[in-house]
Protein backbone atom coordinates (compact mmCIF):
# COMPACT_ATOMS: atom_id res chain seq x y z
CA UNK A 1 0.00 0.00 0.00
CA UNK A 2 1.42 3.21 -0.68
CA UNK A 3 2.31 5.71 1.88
CA UNK A 4 0.30 8.77 2.37
CA UNK A 5 3.75 10.97 0.55
CA UNK A 6 3.38 8.69 -2.30
CA UNK A 7 0.14 9.25 -2.94
CA UNK A 8 -0.09 13.04 -2.80
CA UNK A 9 3.15 13.09 -4.62
CA UNK A 10 1.20 10.85 -7.33
CA UNK A 11 -1.41 13.21 -7.15
CA UNK A 12 0.67 16.50 -7.47
CA UNK A 13 1.83 14.73 -10.62
CA UNK A 14 -1.41 13.86 -12.36
CA UNK A 15 -2.84 17.24 -11.82
CA UNK A 16 -0.01 18.84 -13.19
CA UNK A 17 -0.22 16.79 -16.10
CA UNK A 18 -3.85 17.64 -16.58
CA UNK A 19 -2.78 21.75 -16.47
CA UNK A 20 -0.11 20.87 -19.37
CA UNK A 21 -2.91 18.85 -20.80
CA UNK A 22 -5.20 21.63 -20.52
CA UNK A 23 -2.57 24.37 -21.77
CA UNK A 24 -1.94 22.53 -24.98
CA UNK A 25 -5.44 22.24 -26.14
CA UNK A 26 -6.25 26.17 -25.38
CA UNK A 27 -3.27 26.87 -27.46
CA UNK A 28 -3.88 24.33 -30.00
CA UNK A 29 -4.94 25.22 -33.89
CA UNK A 30 -8.71 25.77 -34.37
CA UNK A 31 -10.02 26.15 -30.82
CA UNK A 32 -12.76 28.66 -30.55
CA UNK A 33 -12.41 31.41 -27.89
CA UNK A 34 -15.17 29.92 -25.92
CA UNK A 35 -13.12 26.39 -25.79
CA UNK A 36 -9.51 28.16 -25.00
CA UNK A 37 -11.59 30.02 -21.97
CA UNK A 38 -13.02 26.85 -20.90
CA UNK A 39 -9.48 25.47 -20.82
CA UNK A 40 -7.74 28.34 -19.37
CA UNK A 41 -10.46 28.15 -16.44
CA UNK A 42 -9.79 24.95 -15.75
CA UNK A 43 -5.97 25.26 -15.66
CA UNK A 44 -6.72 27.67 -12.82
CA UNK A 45 -9.19 25.23 -11.27
CA UNK A 46 -6.42 22.70 -11.05
CA UNK A 47 -3.70 25.54 -9.67
CA UNK A 48 -5.96 25.86 -6.93
CA UNK A 49 -6.35 22.25 -6.79
CA UNK A 50 -2.76 21.56 -6.67
CA UNK A 51 -1.64 24.33 -4.07
CA UNK A 52 -3.73 22.41 -1.51
CA UNK A 53 -2.03 19.05 -2.53
CA UNK A 54 1.13 20.61 -2.18
CA UNK A 55 0.40 22.14 1.16
CA UNK A 56 -0.68 18.58 2.28
CA UNK A 57 2.24 17.01 0.96
CA UNK A 58 4.75 19.50 2.67
CA UNK A 59 2.76 18.62 6.26
CA UNK A 60 2.91 14.93 5.27
CA UNK A 61 6.29 14.78 4.55
CA UNK A 62 7.19 17.18 8.34
CA UNK A 63 4.84 14.76 9.89
CA UNK A 64 7.39 11.83 8.41
CA UNK A 65 10.60 13.92 8.99
CA UNK A 66 9.58 14.61 12.47
CA UNK A 67 8.58 10.43 13.35
CA UNK A 68 12.40 9.46 11.98
CA UNK A 69 13.80 12.21 14.27
CA UNK A 70 12.11 11.07 17.11
CA UNK A 71 12.54 7.21 16.00
CA UNK A 72 16.50 7.89 15.67
CA UNK A 73 17.00 10.28 18.97
CA UNK A 74 17.71 7.75 21.47
CA UNK A 75 20.43 7.04 19.20
CA UNK A 76 21.84 10.85 19.43
CA UNK A 77 24.21 11.94 21.80
CA UNK A 78 22.28 13.90 24.38
CA UNK A 79 21.48 17.30 23.55
CA UNK A 80 21.18 20.08 26.96
CA UNK A 81 17.76 21.52 27.44
CA UNK A 82 18.00 25.18 26.31
CA UNK A 83 18.61 27.92 28.76
CA UNK A 84 14.92 28.72 29.41
CA UNK A 85 14.25 24.75 30.93
CA UNK A 86 14.71 23.50 34.45
CA UNK A 87 17.66 21.54 34.69
CA UNK A 88 17.46 17.58 33.43
CA UNK A 89 14.78 18.18 31.62
CA UNK A 90 13.49 17.26 27.95
CA UNK A 91 11.88 18.48 25.61
CA UNK A 92 8.57 16.38 26.03
CA UNK A 93 9.09 17.40 30.17
CA UNK A 94 9.78 21.18 29.52
CA UNK A 95 6.79 22.78 31.53
CA UNK A 96 4.84 24.65 29.81
CA UNK A 97 5.59 27.95 31.44
CA UNK A 98 9.17 27.41 30.81
CA UNK A 99 8.82 27.01 27.23
CA UNK A 100 5.96 29.49 26.81
CA UNK A 101 6.90 32.99 28.58
CA UNK A 102 3.93 34.35 28.11
CA UNK A 103 1.45 34.15 25.21
CA UNK A 104 2.23 34.40 21.26
CA UNK A 105 0.83 37.83 20.06
CA UNK A 106 1.35 36.72 15.93
CA UNK A 107 1.01 33.12 16.43
CA UNK A 108 -2.59 31.63 15.92
CA UNK A 109 -4.09 28.49 15.74
CA UNK A 110 -3.60 25.01 17.67
CA UNK A 111 0.36 24.65 17.43
CA UNK A 112 1.18 28.16 17.87
CA UNK A 113 3.27 27.94 21.08
CA UNK A 114 5.51 25.24 18.73
CA UNK A 115 5.99 27.21 15.87
CA UNK A 116 6.59 30.67 17.85
CA UNK A 117 8.77 28.25 20.50
CA UNK A 118 10.35 27.20 16.66
CA UNK A 119 10.61 30.77 15.52
CA UNK A 120 12.48 31.66 18.74
CA UNK A 121 14.63 29.26 18.69
CA UNK A 122 15.63 29.61 15.16
CA UNK A 123 15.87 33.50 15.72
CA UNK A 124 18.19 32.77 18.86
CA UNK A 125 20.49 29.95 16.71
CA UNK A 126 20.95 32.87 14.07
CA UNK A 127 20.91 36.37 14.97
CA UNK A 128 22.61 35.65 18.50
CA UNK A 129 24.98 32.70 17.40
CA UNK A 130 23.57 30.56 20.25
CA UNK A 131 24.75 26.73 19.25
CA UNK A 132 22.95 25.50 22.14
CA UNK A 133 19.40 26.37 20.59
CA UNK A 134 21.00 25.51 17.41
CA UNK A 135 21.31 21.84 18.41
CA UNK A 136 17.93 21.78 20.18
CA UNK A 137 16.32 23.50 17.12
CA UNK A 138 17.71 20.63 15.08
CA UNK A 139 17.33 17.65 17.35
CA UNK A 140 13.52 18.09 18.65
CA UNK A 141 12.29 19.96 15.45
CA UNK A 142 14.52 18.78 12.17
CA UNK A 143 15.60 22.52 11.64
CA UNK A 144 18.99 23.51 10.64
CA UNK A 145 19.60 26.84 10.16
CA UNK A 146 20.68 27.45 6.41
CA UNK A 147 22.47 30.13 5.32
CA UNK A 148 22.84 31.41 2.01
CA UNK A 149 25.20 31.99 -0.89
CA UNK A 150 25.34 36.30 -0.67
CA UNK A 151 27.39 38.32 0.44
CA UNK A 152 26.42 40.84 3.47
CA UNK A 153 27.59 43.89 3.36
CA UNK A 154 28.16 43.74 7.63
CA UNK A 155 30.20 40.67 7.24
CA UNK A 156 28.00 38.80 9.20
CA UNK A 157 25.81 35.81 7.68
CA UNK A 158 22.24 35.72 6.20
CA UNK A 159 20.20 32.99 7.05
CA UNK A 160 16.73 31.46 4.67
CA UNK A 161 14.07 32.11 7.08
CA UNK A 162 12.21 28.61 7.98
CA UNK A 163 9.02 27.28 6.23
CA UNK A 164 7.28 27.63 9.98
CA UNK A 165 8.65 30.86 10.14
CA UNK A 166 8.31 32.12 6.64
CA UNK A 167 4.02 31.29 6.91
CA UNK A 168 3.42 32.91 9.52
CA UNK A 169 4.78 35.97 8.48
CA UNK A 170 3.26 35.61 4.83
CA UNK A 171 0.00 35.46 7.17
CA UNK A 172 1.27 38.53 9.33
CA UNK A 173 1.63 40.77 5.99
CA UNK A 174 -1.95 39.60 5.28
CA UNK A 175 -2.86 41.31 8.66
CA UNK A 176 -0.66 44.72 8.13
CA UNK A 177 -0.18 45.06 4.59
CA UNK A 178 -3.24 46.48 2.70
CA UNK A 179 -2.52 45.88 -1.08
CA UNK A 180 -1.26 42.18 0.20
CA UNK A 181 -4.70 41.51 2.07
CA UNK A 182 -7.00 42.82 -0.81
CA UNK A 183 -4.75 42.37 -4.83
CA UNK A 184 -4.59 39.36 -6.51
CA UNK A 185 -1.78 37.56 -4.94
CA UNK A 186 0.18 34.82 -6.64
CA UNK A 187 2.77 32.47 -5.85
CA UNK A 188 5.93 33.18 -8.61
CA UNK A 189 7.26 29.46 -9.87
CA UNK A 190 9.84 31.18 -11.44
CA UNK A 191 12.20 34.31 -11.43
CA UNK A 192 9.99 35.79 -14.07
CA UNK A 193 5.94 34.85 -13.98
CA UNK A 194 3.47 35.51 -16.32
CA UNK A 195 -0.49 35.53 -15.58
CA UNK A 196 -3.44 35.96 -17.52
CA UNK A 197 -5.66 38.97 -17.62
CA UNK A 198 -8.94 39.34 -19.21
CA UNK A 199 -8.87 42.42 -21.21
CA UNK A 200 -11.99 42.61 -23.48
CA UNK A 201 -15.53 40.81 -23.46
CA UNK A 202 -17.64 38.64 -25.92
CA UNK A 203 -20.20 40.86 -27.37
CA UNK A 204 -23.73 39.15 -28.02
CA UNK A 205 -25.94 39.99 -31.41
CA UNK A 206 -29.29 39.78 -32.11
CA UNK A 207 -29.31 36.73 -34.57
CA UNK A 208 -32.34 36.45 -37.00
CA UNK A 209 -33.86 33.19 -38.43
CA UNK A 210 -31.56 31.72 -41.04
CA UNK A 211 -28.70 34.15 -40.13
CA UNK A 212 -24.98 33.24 -39.37
CA UNK A 213 -24.56 34.63 -35.78
CA UNK A 214 -21.40 37.50 -35.69
CA UNK A 215 -18.44 36.58 -34.42
CA UNK A 216 -17.28 38.08 -31.06
CA UNK A 217 -14.28 36.74 -28.87
CA UNK A 218 -12.55 37.57 -25.39
CA UNK A 219 -9.20 38.80 -25.31
CA UNK A 220 -6.66 38.35 -23.42
CA UNK A 221 -3.42 40.34 -22.18
CA UNK A 222 -0.08 38.88 -19.87
CA UNK A 223 0.73 40.72 -17.08
CA UNK A 224 4.46 39.80 -16.32
CA UNK A 225 6.07 40.05 -13.02
CA UNK A 226 9.43 40.13 -12.35
CA UNK A 227 10.62 38.91 -8.60
CA UNK A 228 12.91 41.98 -7.41
CA UNK A 229 15.04 41.71 -4.31
CA UNK A 230 13.09 43.78 -1.60
CA UNK A 231 15.15 44.57 1.39
CA UNK A 232 14.17 46.02 5.07
CA UNK A 233 15.77 46.53 8.36
CA UNK A 234 14.22 47.15 11.85
CA UNK A 235 15.60 47.57 15.32
CA UNK A 236 15.47 45.04 18.04
CA UNK A 237 17.14 44.32 21.35
CA UNK A 238 20.98 43.04 21.37
CA UNK A 239 20.06 41.53 24.75
CA UNK A 240 18.99 37.84 24.83
CA UNK A 241 16.29 36.96 27.46
CA UNK A 242 16.70 33.07 28.00
CA UNK A 243 13.44 32.92 29.13
CA UNK A 244 11.54 34.77 26.65
CA UNK A 245 12.06 32.33 23.64
CA UNK A 246 8.53 32.41 22.44
CA UNK A 247 8.33 36.46 23.18
CA UNK A 248 11.96 36.56 20.55
CA UNK A 249 9.63 34.75 18.37
CA UNK A 250 6.94 36.74 18.47
CA UNK A 251 8.83 40.13 18.20
CA UNK A 252 11.18 38.84 15.06
CA UNK A 253 8.27 37.20 12.84
CA UNK A 254 6.09 40.85 13.44
CA UNK A 255 8.78 42.97 12.60
CA UNK A 256 9.63 41.08 9.49
CA UNK A 257 5.79 41.35 8.15
CA UNK A 258 5.73 44.56 9.17
CA UNK A 259 8.58 46.01 6.89
CA UNK A 260 7.74 43.90 4.16
CA UNK A 261 4.26 45.36 4.41
CA UNK A 262 5.10 48.55 4.64
CA UNK A 263 7.65 48.44 1.48
CA UNK A 264 5.04 46.47 -0.38
CA UNK A 265 2.03 49.15 -0.02
CA UNK A 266 4.44 52.13 -0.28
CA UNK A 267 5.56 50.35 -3.67
CA UNK A 268 1.73 49.53 -4.48
CA UNK A 269 0.28 52.78 -3.66
CA UNK A 270 2.93 55.75 -4.16
CA UNK A 271 5.03 54.00 -6.55
CA UNK A 272 6.26 56.55 -9.42
CA UNK A 273 8.45 53.61 -11.55
CA UNK A 274 11.80 54.54 -10.32
CA UNK A 275 14.26 51.97 -8.76
CA UNK A 276 12.98 53.45 -4.96
CA UNK A 277 10.50 51.37 -5.58
CA UNK A 278 11.49 48.45 -7.04
CA UNK A 279 10.32 49.97 -10.90
CA UNK A 280 6.70 49.66 -9.49
CA UNK A 281 4.64 52.57 -10.81
CA UNK A 282 1.50 52.65 -8.21
CA UNK A 283 -2.18 53.29 -7.43
CA UNK A 284 -2.12 57.03 -6.88
CA UNK A 285 0.69 58.19 -9.61
CA UNK A 286 -1.56 55.97 -12.12
CA UNK A 287 -5.03 57.62 -11.25
CA UNK A 288 -3.33 60.99 -11.86
CA UNK A 289 -1.49 60.04 -15.05
CA UNK A 290 -2.78 61.88 -17.63
CA UNK A 291 -3.62 58.74 -19.88
CA UNK A 292 -6.00 57.60 -17.02
CA UNK A 293 -7.98 60.50 -17.10
CA UNK A 294 -11.28 58.44 -17.01
CA UNK A 295 -10.77 57.30 -13.86
CA UNK A 296 -9.99 60.48 -11.81
CA UNK A 297 -12.60 62.44 -10.45
CA UNK A 298 -11.86 66.47 -9.56
CA UNK A 299 -13.98 68.30 -6.82
CA UNK A 300 -14.11 71.35 -8.94
CA UNK A 301 -13.57 74.23 -6.72
CA UNK A 302 -13.00 72.51 -3.49
CA UNK A 303 -9.53 72.65 -2.28
CA UNK A 304 -9.74 71.27 1.45
CA UNK A 305 -11.07 68.42 2.67
CA UNK A 306 -13.17 69.82 5.08
CA UNK A 307 -14.99 71.27 1.72
CA UNK A 308 -16.04 68.26 0.44
CA UNK A 309 -19.44 66.82 0.25
CA UNK A 310 -21.20 64.05 -0.24
CA UNK A 311 -21.66 64.97 -3.99
CA UNK A 312 -18.49 64.49 -4.77
CA UNK A 313 -18.33 61.18 -3.29
CA UNK A 314 -21.45 60.33 -5.09
CA UNK A 315 -19.97 61.14 -8.41
CA UNK A 316 -17.39 58.61 -7.93
CA UNK A 317 -19.33 55.99 -6.76
CA UNK A 318 -21.68 56.59 -9.71
CA UNK A 319 -18.31 56.30 -12.40
CA UNK A 320 -17.61 52.88 -10.92
CA UNK A 321 -18.42 50.54 -13.94
CA UNK A 322 -20.62 47.73 -12.75
CA UNK A 323 -18.18 44.67 -13.35
CA UNK A 324 -19.43 41.52 -12.49
CA UNK A 325 -18.90 40.36 -8.97
CA UNK A 326 -17.04 43.78 -8.04
CA UNK A 327 -16.28 44.65 -4.29
CA UNK A 328 -15.00 48.17 -4.40
CA UNK A 329 -13.49 49.92 -1.18
CA UNK A 330 -12.16 53.55 -0.33
CA UNK A 331 -8.61 53.46 0.40
CA UNK A 332 -7.12 56.84 2.25
CA UNK A 333 -5.19 57.98 4.93
CA UNK A 334 -6.94 57.29 8.31
CA UNK A 335 -6.47 61.41 8.57
CA UNK A 336 -8.32 61.87 5.75
CA UNK A 337 -11.59 59.55 6.27
CA UNK A 338 -11.45 61.45 9.60
CA UNK A 339 -11.94 64.84 7.63
CA UNK A 340 -13.68 63.95 4.90
CA UNK A 341 -15.88 60.72 5.47
CA UNK A 342 -16.46 60.55 9.13
CA UNK A 343 -17.45 64.53 8.92
CA UNK A 344 -20.03 63.95 6.42
CA UNK A 345 -21.02 60.80 8.13
CA UNK A 346 -21.34 62.90 11.49
CA UNK A 347 -22.81 65.41 10.22
CA UNK A 348 -26.04 63.38 8.68
CA UNK A 349 -26.08 61.83 11.87
CA UNK A 350 -25.04 57.91 10.54
CA UNK A 351 -22.34 56.79 12.94
CA UNK A 352 -22.93 57.32 16.18
CA UNK A 353 -20.40 57.81 19.13
CA UNK A 354 -21.36 53.64 19.93
CA UNK A 355 -20.25 52.68 16.51
CA UNK A 356 -17.16 54.72 16.38
CA UNK A 357 -15.79 53.79 19.98
CA UNK A 358 -16.88 49.89 18.87
CA UNK A 359 -14.13 49.19 16.54
CA UNK A 360 -15.63 47.38 14.03
CA UNK A 361 -14.64 48.84 10.76
CA UNK A 362 -14.77 51.96 9.19
CA UNK A 363 -17.79 52.28 5.70
CA UNK A 364 -19.08 54.88 3.79
CA UNK A 365 -21.51 55.36 1.73
CA UNK A 366 -22.51 51.16 1.92
CA UNK A 367 -18.34 50.31 1.53
CA UNK A 368 -15.60 49.61 3.44
CA UNK A 369 -13.10 51.67 4.12
CA UNK A 370 -9.72 50.79 4.12
CA UNK A 371 -6.75 52.90 6.04
CA UNK A 372 -3.65 52.78 4.10
CA UNK A 373 -0.52 54.16 6.05
CA UNK A 374 1.46 55.27 3.20
CA UNK A 375 -1.34 57.21 1.47
CA UNK A 376 -1.23 60.88 1.29
CA UNK A 377 -2.01 62.07 5.15
CA UNK A 378 -4.85 64.96 5.48
CA UNK A 379 -2.18 67.85 5.68
CA UNK A 380 -0.74 67.14 2.32
CA UNK A 381 -4.16 66.50 0.57
CA UNK A 382 -4.31 70.46 -1.06
CA UNK A 383 -6.31 71.73 -4.02
CA UNK A 384 -4.83 69.55 -7.05
CA UNK A 385 -3.68 66.20 -4.89
CA UNK A 386 -5.50 62.86 -4.79
CA UNK A 387 -5.73 61.05 -1.49
CA UNK A 388 -9.23 58.89 -1.88
CA UNK A 389 -9.11 56.17 -3.72
CA UNK A 390 -12.18 53.99 -4.63
CA UNK A 391 -11.02 50.53 -5.50
CA UNK A 392 -11.20 47.02 -6.55
CA UNK A 393 -7.59 46.06 -6.24
CA UNK A 394 -8.70 42.55 -7.08
CA UNK A 395 -9.28 43.84 -10.88
CA UNK A 396 -6.25 46.67 -10.77
CA UNK A 397 -3.00 44.80 -9.40
CA UNK A 398 -1.18 41.78 -8.90
CA UNK A 399 1.38 41.03 -5.90
CA UNK A 400 4.13 38.17 -6.77
CA UNK A 401 5.45 36.38 -4.29
CA UNK A 402 8.49 33.77 -4.95
CA UNK A 403 8.17 32.69 -1.10
CA UNK A 404 12.07 32.99 -0.38
CA UNK A 405 12.92 35.25 2.47
CA UNK A 406 15.99 35.71 4.67
CA UNK A 407 17.27 37.44 7.53
CA UNK A 408 20.60 38.28 9.05
CA UNK A 409 21.58 40.82 12.07
CA UNK A 410 24.37 44.26 11.86
CA UNK A 411 24.97 46.99 13.81
CA UNK A 412 24.10 50.55 12.57
CA UNK A 413 25.47 53.89 13.37
CA UNK A 414 25.27 53.92 17.54
CA UNK A 415 23.45 50.41 18.09
CA UNK A 416 26.14 49.23 20.08
CA UNK A 417 25.60 52.06 22.49
CA UNK A 418 21.93 51.39 22.61
CA UNK A 419 21.87 47.56 23.02
CA UNK A 420 20.41 47.42 19.80
CA UNK A 421 20.77 45.55 16.42
CA UNK A 422 19.55 45.78 12.97
CA UNK A 423 17.70 43.04 11.56
CA UNK A 424 17.61 43.33 7.72
CA UNK A 425 15.35 41.05 5.93
CA UNK A 426 14.90 40.38 2.52
CA UNK A 427 11.83 38.85 -0.44
CA UNK A 428 11.92 38.29 -4.09
CA UNK A 429 8.46 39.56 -4.78
CA UNK A 430 6.67 42.03 -7.18
CA UNK A 431 3.81 44.51 -7.55
CA UNK A 432 1.97 45.28 -10.74
CA UNK A 433 -0.28 47.45 -11.36
CA UNK A 434 -1.66 46.80 -14.30
CA UNK A 435 -5.50 47.79 -15.03
CA UNK A 436 -6.74 51.47 -13.82
CA UNK A 437 -8.95 52.34 -16.50
CA UNK A 438 -11.27 50.00 -18.04
CA UNK A 439 -8.99 47.46 -20.32
CA UNK A 440 -11.92 47.94 -23.46
CA UNK A 441 -11.66 51.82 -23.40
CA UNK A 442 -8.98 53.83 -22.50
CA UNK A 443 -11.59 56.88 -22.04
CA UNK A 444 -14.12 55.09 -19.46
CA UNK A 445 -13.53 54.46 -15.87
CA UNK A 446 -11.74 51.29 -14.58
CA UNK A 447 -11.88 49.50 -11.49
CA UNK A 448 -10.17 52.35 -10.03
CA UNK A 449 -10.64 55.61 -9.62
CA UNK A 450 -9.75 58.82 -7.85
CA UNK A 451 -10.88 61.42 -6.35
CA UNK A 452 -8.67 64.67 -6.56
CA UNK A 453 -9.26 68.12 -4.66
CA UNK A 454 -9.86 71.00 -7.08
Amino acid sequence: MPTPIETLTAKVKDIHAKQEAALAAADAEGVTAEARQQHLKEFDRLDAEKADANASLGRAKKLDAEKAALDAEPAKPRVVAPPFAPTGTTRETVPATFRAYGNPRNFHGPDALKRAEIAGLWAAATLYGSKQHRDWLQAHHGIEPRATLTTVSNGGAAYFIPEPISYDILKLQETYGVFRRNARVVEMGSETWRVPRWTTGMTAYWVGEGAAPTQSEPGYGMVELVAKNLATYSKMSRQLNESAIISLGDEVAEAAAVAFSYAEDNAAFNGDGTSTYGGVTGLFPKVTDSANAASLVTATGLTTLAALTLTSFETVMGLYPSYPGAMPKWYCHKSVWAQSMLRLQLAAGGTTPTDIGSGTGASFLGYPVEFVNVAPAAASVTSGVTGILFADLRLAGILGDRRERTLETGLINDDLIKQLMTLFSSARVDVNVHTVVDPKNSSAAGPVIGLKLG
